[in-house]
C-alpha cells in the first residue's frame, strides 16, 4: 500500500486556485457534504472548533471518502503534541496561526516533519495504514506529501512575510484577515482599507518570494480579483447556511 497523493499540493504546484473552507463544527457529516460538493480542501479547525481527537480522525475519514484533502488548523505554534495528533489521524497537512517570524515558521516545519527534515514524533497507526505501509517509506512520502500552512494575521507577521516564505518546507502562506484588522487596531474591518492594502501589499511579496498565498473570501467578486492578484489558496465561508435560512424565513414571514 502506497501512502496516498496530496491533490491540494499538486493542484497549487500547477498554478490552478484551490477552494477551501474552514470548519469549526466537529461534524464528520458536514464535512463529507462539503468534499462533496466539489471543495479541494477543508480546514478542520482545532484552534476556535474544538473537536476530541475521535471526531477529529473521523472528520479526516470523511474527508477521504468524500474525494477532498483535509488540512487541520493546529491551536498554536509550540506545541509538539497538535502536530502529532494532527498528522497521525491522516491529516494532509496542518494549517499553523500567529506566524510572525522566519523562526516560528522553521520551528512548525521541524514539527511537522520526520529527519531528516525535523523532529515529528514517529509512530504507527492510522497515518500508516496500521502499519500496511512500511514505516522508512512511510517516513519518505509523509515529508514528501504533507503540508505546511503558515498563517500570518498580525502587523508583525507581514513585516516578515519574505522569512517565512523563504523557509524551505512551508508550502502556503495565509493572510488572516481578521486578526490582521485587530492589530492593525480596526477590529473586524476585513474591508478596511488600510487592512486590505496590507493584504494586496503582502500578498504580492509573498508571491515574489515564491510561495503560494491564501486568504479568506467572501464572495465569487471577491475571488476573482484574488486570483487576479495571485492568490491560489482560496477559503470561502461554510456557515452560508445561516444565511440560506435566515433569508428565506424573512421572505416566507413577508407573505
Amino acid at each position: 500500500m502506497e501512502f496516498p497523493k496530496n491533490k491540494l499540493k499538486e493542484t497549487l504546484k500547477s498554478g490552478k486556485p484551490a477552494i477551501g473552507t474552514f470548519l469549526n463544527v466537529p461534524s464528520p457529516n458536514v464535512v463529507e457534504m462539503i468534499g462533496y460538493a466539489g471543495l479541494d480542501f477543508v480546514i478542520i479547525d482545532s484552534e476556535h472548533g474544538r473537536p476530541d481527537r475521535e471526531t477529529m480522525e473521523n472528520m479526516v475519514r470523511a474527508c477521504e471518502v468524500s474525494g477532498t484533502t483535509a488540512i487541520i488548523r493546529i491551536p498554536n505554534v509550540d506545541d509538539r503534541t497538535h502536530y502529532i495528533h494532527a498528522l497521525d489521524s491522516g491529516a494532509m497537512g496542518v494549517q499553523v496561526p500567529m506566524i510572525e517570524s522566519g523562526e516560528l515558521a522553521e520551528a512548525a516545519v521541524r514539527f511537522s516533519k520526520y529527519h531528516p527534515r525535523g523532529i515529528r514524533g514517529l509512530a504507527g497507526g492510522r497515518a500508516t495504514k496500521y502499519g500496511a505501509i512500511p514505516t522508512t517509506e512511510y517516513v519518505k512520502q509523509a515529508n514528501e506529501q504533507t503540508m505546511v500552512i503558515a498563517q500570518i494575521e498580525t502587523v508583525q507577521g507581514c513585516k516578515a512575510a519574505e522569512e517565512i516564505a523563504a523557509v524551505d518546507g512551508v508550502d502556503v502562506v495565509f493572510i488572516g484577515p481578521s486578526d490582521l484588522s485587530q492589530s492593525m487596531g480596526v477590529p473586524g474591518q476585513q474591508a478596511h482599507p488600510d487592512v486590505r492594502k496590507m493584504i494586496d501589499e503582502v500578498t504580492a511579496r509573498i508571491i515574489a518570494a515564491g510561495k503560494p498565498v491564501g486568504c479568506l473570501t467572501n464572495s465569487v467578486e471577491m475571488a476573482a480579483d484574488q486570483i487576479k492578484k495571485g492568490m491560489q489558496y482560496l477559503c470561502i465561508p461554510s456557515v452560508v447556511v445561516y444565511g440560506f435560512c435566515k433569508n428565506m424565513a424573512d421572505a416566507i414571514r413577508k407573505i
